[in-house]
């Protein structure tokens, strides 16, 4: 597929920023305000608040009356007087103030009268799933576009009513609270959250949900922002003069690697369509190849984990090891993505790995396969109850469930949760499993966003296992969502770390995915344990250190040994 450059390069790093320098005249509205930048746009550049009032109340429920004004006028629409109107709902006469915003609703089919509910009800609040379906409404956007996107938020299943408008709310970021992966789709809208949308809305280029095919051709640099003015210059010397046939999309793709890959960031990677589908497979544990994760560090591919189960793992691949050749090809200087196109092959096939482990390098022959990794897992030991948790995945969460109450019918006297060789994924998914172990609404962990905002993330409960003795293991292959739950347990529940130093993963990263399929895995923030620790580049030293044994799983044994 082809891309429309301008859109993407132009429509989108050149979105809208709103820059005010007079001061909030709102006594309620500060810069530092999330929606802050919302308000004074539509205070100076778009109008449609006025300062009569000195609070703007941005924590007040909207209304409905009040919602369908805002939508309107931040989309253009000059409201008139009504004459003779004739308004089908038994509660609005027609010379109320909302009126003239109650007919364009009906004349542009964002609502529909039904003669089984008859009123319009313009003084009741209004819920996040109903204000975004009529946003996209009003716009044209057709939701079937994102029929086959990926759910973002945690809470939303692909049988949710709400689930298509879920994912365009996500995709635009018309939520504050996106990054926290909750729609809560029957949450009642803040007058700060209605005005968020409205300034989003502006804030993109709405073309943007569709795909447009077409030729990308010359593009005038005056187009563009300056920054950006030498890309374009290469661009059209290539469409004009290159000699040999060459495809557009692979430009735009190389392009867009390229620019990730001088964040410099081993954890920032853009994706091509089939890379990503391969990445989204893994993060689900289902999928075709060799089982491996890996690190880009200081230009080396370094192995953060053999999966569980995996080809690698029976191959005597360890955390730590160094990929130097593949199939004899060195990989030292080649992208993230050009060494999962030589990794990659069909079941069965067999790859050549030379590694480099203290000092020495090795030969690993490794025969692919398709891997399903168990997500949760657990047995009892005694009276000890012991957990495996192999990787957090979207749906993990319905297995810890069964494997916890098969335990808790044997009524342990201790669970140990192990956490070695799982590599993270999801956060949320993290938060469910602390969550059966902290009590609700206290910190797992503090988040710090780009801009500067800090902010917590608390359980959601029911802390059912709160009080009951346990123990984490861990080693180098445990990262990210696996260090996050560690941290909690061991500050907020008092569990004790046996095992070896985790890898100390100490950035979070948002998956996007884009229209044609690629996406983008990108560190928007870092975060810290709920009193402070950062364990980036560090990893979280164990309360008892025991070094593993070829012959014995001394970790386990001893972690048994101190609940009992």
């Amino acid at each position: 597929m082809r891309f429309k450059l301008r859109t993407i390069f132009v429509s989108i790093l050149c979105s809208l920023f709103f820059v005010q320098t007079a001061s909030a005249q709102f006594v309620d509205v500060v810069n530092q305000s999330l929606f802050y930048d919302a308000v004074m746009y539509f205070v100076y550049e778009e109008p449609i608040l006025t300062l009569d009032r000195d609070r703007f109340k941005p924590l007040d429920k909207i209304t409905k009356a009040e919602y369908f004004k805002l939508l309107f006028e931040s989309s253009g629409y000059d409201p008139i007087v009504l004459e003779n109107a004739d308004i089908p709902f038994h509660d609005v006469v027609g010379d109320e103030w909302f009126a003239n915003y109650v007919e364009k609703a009906l004349e542009t089919e964002i609502v529909e009268f039904d003669e089984f509910e008859p009123n319009f009800k313009p003084g009741e609040t209004v819920n996040r799933c109903d204000a975004i379906d009529w946003v996209i409404k009003l716009y044209g956007i057709d939701p079937d576009v994102v029929e086959n996107f990926p759910n973002e938020y945690s809470d939303i299943s692909s049988f949710d009513p709400c689930s298509n408008i879920s994912k365009i709310a996500f995709s635009l970021e018309l939520l504050h609270d996106h990054k926290t992966r909750e729609f809560n789709s029957t949450k009642e809208l803040t007058r700060a959250e209605a005005i968020h949308i409205f300034y989003q809305i502006k804030n993109n280029d709405l073309s943007i949900t569709l795909p447009v095919e077409t030729k990308v051709g010359s593009i005038d640099p005056q187009a563009a922002d300056s920054t950006f003015s030498l890309f374009f210059q290469v661009w059209n010397k290539i469409s004009d003069d290159y000699i040999e046939d060459y495809s557009e999309e692979e430009l735009v793709y190389g392009a867009i690697a390229g620019l990730v890959n001088k964040l410099d960031d081993p954890y920032s990677i853009f994706f091509e369509p089939i890379d990503a589908t391969d990445y989204l497979d893994a993060l689900e544990g289902s999928f075709d190849g060799i089982g491996i994760y890996i690190n880009q560090e200081d230009g080396k591919f370094v192995i953060l984990t053999p999966l569980k189960g995996s080809p690698a793992e029976a191959a005597d691949i360890k955390p730590g090891d160094i990929i130097v050749e593949v199939d004899d090809q060195v990989v030292q200087g080649i992208m993230m993505d050009e060494l999962i196109e030589l990794l990659r092959g069909v079941s069965g096939t067999e790859v050549k790995l030379k590694i480099l482990r203290a000092s020495n390098f090795y030969i690993k022959k490794v025969i692919r396969s398709h891997i399903e990794v168990p997500y949760v897992e657990s047995e009892m030991q005694g009276d000890i109850g012991i957990i495996y948790y192999n990787q957090f995945t979207s749906n993990s969460n319905q297995q810890l469930i069964i494997e916890l109450e098969t335990l808790s019918a044997q009524n342990p006297n201790g669970i140990i949760i192990d956490l070695r060789n799982n590599p993270g994924g999801y956060i949320y998914s993290a938060q469910q499993l602390i969550s059966r172990f902290i009590p609700k609404g206290e910190s797992y962990i503090q988040i710090m966003l780009s801009n500067g905002i800090t902010y917590e993330e608390a359980s959601l409960g029911p802390g059912d296992f709160h009080n009951i003795p346990m123990i984490v293991l861990l080693n180098e292959g445990s990262a990210s969502a696996s260090e996050i739950a560690a941290l909690a347990l061991k500050e907020q529940n008092n569990a004790k770390i046996v095992g070896a130093t985790s890898f100390g993963k100490g950035k979070i990263q948002e998956i996007i995915t884009f229209n044609d399929g690629s996406s983008l895995k990108l560190s928007i923030a870092k975060w810290s344990s709920p009193n402070g620790i950062f364990i980036g580049g560090i990893g979280i030293e164990p309360d008892y250190n025991v070094q593993p044994s070829d012959t014995d799983d001394t970790q386990l044994k001893r972690a048994i040994e101190l609940l009992n």
